[in-house]
């Protein structure tokens, strides 16, 4: 199985706590969770690449439109523009691309993550590779178990950078 099979999918954690918490509030209908802008963060050197790779967000904000299902499911719908820029710290290179979703994550008996659009994927906790994916993936039981499919393309941004 590709690399990709055991991504994390990069959303703003804020946004899925946030939603998490909200079940009692979705019983009477849509609610909309307002998105703050995502902080820059660093992916350390020998952990994912070979080296540093600053994801920045410098434009746009995703909010979170959460609703329960009729089987009393969650379902979590992440729709706004975003952006990001991915530098090689070392070298300077960079890649500058609109990564938004729509994504989609449902709660329940399982933890099942749809999206459709370009997302940044990198293993969670650590590991080889760091990937713009574009089209469809789900993954079930949540990130750290992988994704169970991929139907679109992966750009690797490692040897993009490189």
């Amino acid at each position: 199985m590709s690399p990709v099979r055991r991504a994390f999918l990069g959303v703003p954690l804020a946004l899925v706590l946030a939603a998490c918490l909200a079940p009692p509030l979705v019983a009477a209908g849509p609610i909309r969770i307002e998105g703050e802008p995502a902080e820059d963060h660093l992916l350390p050197g020998g952990t994912f690449c070979e080296f540093d790779v600053l994801v920045e967000n410098p434009k746009g904000v995703q909010d979170a439109i959460v609703w329960e299902r009729r089987d009393g499911s969650i379902e979590i719908r992440f729709v706004g523009p975003f952006f990001a820029r991915i530098t090689n710290v070392e070298s300077g290179a960079h890649l500058y691309v609109s990564l938004a979703g729509p994504g989609f994550i449902q709660i329940g008996e399982t933890f099942t993550f749809l999206t459709a659009g370009r997302w940044l994927l990198h293993p969670a906790g650590g590991g080889e590779g760091v990937w713009i994916v574009s089209g469809r993936t789900d993954s079930t039981d949540g990130a750290a178990a992988g994704l169970d499919s991929l139907r679109g393309r992966a750009i690797d941004v490692c040897a993009v950078l490189s």
